[in-house]
């Protein structure tokens, strides 16, 4: 009598090495293309911040415990430049002290503290009812000097309110 050997036979073993290697090929890109776009979401949360912050201080209102006094009804905190000047290339990056002191940021409360994947700028024209902001996050998520451009606007309407301009603009949201 023959007795039965347990185990696969070489065979069977490659065709799951081969099942597994077409699944891992499959899935790989769609994977890294997801934890692109959740590093978007610094981007969209952070201007959404610029943005309640925008509002309050266009308020005559004090942002936040830092902010060093009461800013002027109906006018717009001055522009600041692309912040960290380099955008931050595929990984996240921690700044060196006193990347965020202009006055703009220190204004509206915006730095960071933590590693962060984009850069950021804030136009701003105007006052009163000619008043208009643009808040801009430029990243390269991928490394490959191709940047992602997230931007949130708002300008003034007759009864001196801030009305949002074509909510979320985004260019390239992976790149």
């Amino acid at each position: 009598m023959k007795r039965a050997r347990a185990g696969l036979t070489l065979v069977q073993v490659s065709v799951v090495v081969m099942i597994f290697a077409i699944l891992v090929g499959a899935l790989l890109p769609g994977m890294r293309r997801r934890a692109r776009l959740s590093r978007t979401s610094e981007a969209v949360d952070r201007l959404a911040q610029l943005y309640r912050h925008t509002q309050t201080y266009w308020s005559g209102q004090q942002v936040g415990p830092v902010a060093p006094t009461r800013s002027t009804l109906h006018t717009l905190p001055p522009p600041a430049p692309l912040t960290p000047a380099t955008v931050p290339a595929g990984q996240a990056q921690l700044d060196p002290p006193n990347t965020w002191t202009a006055p703009t940021w220190n204004a509206l409360e915006f730095r960071f503290e933590e590693p962060h994947y984009f850069a950021y700028q804030y136009d701003s024209t105007g006052e009163g009812v000619t008043a208009a902001f643009t808040a801009r996050a430029v990243g390269d998520l991928d490394g490959n000097g191709l940047s992602s451009t997230f931007e949130r606007a708002a300008r003034a309407d007759n009864a001196l309110q801030l009305q949002p301009h074509l909510g979320l603009w985004i260019d390239r949201p992976t790149e």
